[in-house]
């Protein structure tokens, strides 16, 4: 296992033309929800290169009315009442089929309904739902298990014990809020602890959108992937989702929408961090630190002084691709020290910027998720050794 890349509604092309040239690294794609019919030649390309394919339903939208989400599958004007679905089976083989329908001819393995896991009742409700899903296909069926980040220890071991007595292989685990730059150790440890779990029961875990944290958890041996949006999904807030969607949209005098286009995240891999296509073309224009911070010679980015603003969707697929294949090609042994080394790196030049090279007005590059996971790494390491 390894990367995984969710697609967003105009990726598609791009992402195709990547599996088709080099996808050394990638496990698996998972197709954008609402525009998955457009993007079946994705799906036929990447089975034929051997990587999966899934399709993200994100039914735990539904749970909202009025979030404007008509193409997602199982939409319903009033959305979902999760207590009702918990006490009505016929209720769940409903939204159950809806879902797999959307997913017919598209998919490689099979993602159930789910809704976020706030509490035991929305927990075991997402099991059930897919355990209905599991009985519904002959294919893999790969839940998505969204849990608080704040989630007891003991409500994660009867999940993972669940799970396993119900013949699940896999597992997409995600934890909200988890991903930005402001993590503490406290949540890391917790983060970490939660996903060995599952994995200690023996499903392979894929820590869902999770960036670094995902990529130091892999490192560490927790989980076997984890997944990231192209240049964004790198971190999970479903609270902060649900508020974003629930507000309507800006419009100007005529009607017509204002602002709204999809954020061009660039990733600068010295940094180890994904920033506004603006100040990593800022940054980058300084001769001084550009081949530290984002200088890239893979693809089409090794003929190009600007490769990684130019083209930031195909830098960021071959980018993050190229530092998982390098991680898997090295011994799981020495896999926590070159995490360590990546990040303090990442640490250091991310000072040098906040230092030397912050125009006014911008923001401080924040240190404290990476601080967390080199502290991270070095507990565990230091456990190893004690």
């Amino acid at each position: 296992m390894s990367i995984e890349f969710h697609v967003g509604r105009t990726d598609h092309h791009k992402v195709e033309d990547f599996l088709a040239r080099d996808h050394d690294g990638v496990a698996a794609i998972s197709l954008d929800a609402k525009t998955a019919a457009h993007q079946s030649n994705l799906a036929d390309v990447a089975r034929s290169e051997g990587v999966n394919v899934l399709l993200d339903p994100r039914t735990d939208r539904l749970e909202h009315a009025g979030l404007h989400l008509e193409q997602l599958p199982g939409y319903r004007d009033d959305g979902y009442d999760v207590e009702r679905l918990a006490s009505s089976i016929a209720d769940r083989q409903e939204l159950t089929e809806r879902v797999l329908a959307a997913q017919d001819g598209l998919v490689s393995v099979v993602t159930p309904a789910y809704f976020f896991g706030r509490d035991e009742r929305s927990a075991h409700l997402n099991l059930a739902l897919a355990e209905a899903a599991q009985l519904s296909t002959d294919l893999p069926v790969r839940p998505i298990v969204a849990l608080r980040s704040r989630t007891s220890v003991g409500l994660i071991t009867e999940l993972a014990t669940e799970y396993t007595r119900a013949g699940f292989q896999q597992i997409d685990l995600r934890f909200s809020p988890l991903g930005g730059e402001n993590d503490s150790i406290a949540k890391v440890r917790s983060v970490f602890a939660a996903a060995q779990a599952f994995t200690s029961n023996g499903i392979t875990v894929t820590l869902g959108h999770s960036g670094n944290i995902g990529q130091v958890a892999y490192a560490l041996g927790h989980v076997a992937a984890y997944s990231v949006g192209i240049g964004m999904g790198e971190k999970v807030d479903l609270a902060s989702d649900y508020t974003r969607q629930a507000t309507p949209p800006k419009r100007d005098e005529n009607g017509k929408r204002i602002g709204g286009g999809q954020w061009e995240g660039v990733y600068l891999p010295g940094l180890a961090m994904t920033l506004k296509k603006t100040r990593a073309e800022a940054l980058l224009g300084h001769s001084d630190i550009r081949t530290r911070i984002g200088r890239c010679r893979l693809g089409a980015c090794a003929h190009s002084l600007t490769g990684p603003t130019t083209d930031h969707r195909t830098h960021y697929l071959h980018a993050r691709a190229a530092e998982m294949a390098f991680l898997q090609n090295t011994p799981p042994a020495w896999r926590p020290e070159a995490e360590a080394k990546r990040l303090r790196r990442a640490l250091e030049l991310r000072e040098l910027v906040n230092k030397e090279y912050k125009s006014r007005g911008e923001h401080q590059l924040s240190a404290r998720t990476l601080a967390s996971l080199v502290d991270g790494i070095h507990e565990i390491r230091d456990a190893a050794v004690a």
